[in-house]
């Protein structure tokens, strides 16, 4: 006897930590940050609800999460990561809503 389970889950859809800046038109999706760090330049682009991709193309939910995934430890991503059209940080622009 086959048991109907219904239809698969649908999974959750987690909402990166930008989205708030990309409702309050602080930030664009598609929009290119940039990270300088000890001669370094990272970028990452914004990417659909609200969560970062790096140049590797991993996705990261905050920009903590992605500067710690290219430092190796822990890094306040608000503070490092900025607009590259303006070099406004994030932390700045969350401040603003």
């Amino acid at each position: 006897m086959k048991i109907d389970a219904g239809p698969p889950p649908t999974p959750s859809v987690r909402t990166g930590e930008l989205d708030a800046l990309v409702r309050a038109g602080l930030l664009d999706v598609g929009e290119e940050l940039i990270w300088e760090r000890r001669g370094a330049s990272h970028r990452a682009v914004v990417v659909s609800g609200g969560a970062l991709q790096l140049a590797d193309g991993r996705i990261f939910e905050s920009p903590s999460g992605a500067a710690r995934a290219l430092a190796g430890y822990e890094v306040n991503g608000w503070r490092n990561w900025a607009r590259a059209r303006d070099g406004v940080r994030l932390a700045s622009l969350r401040d603003q809503i």
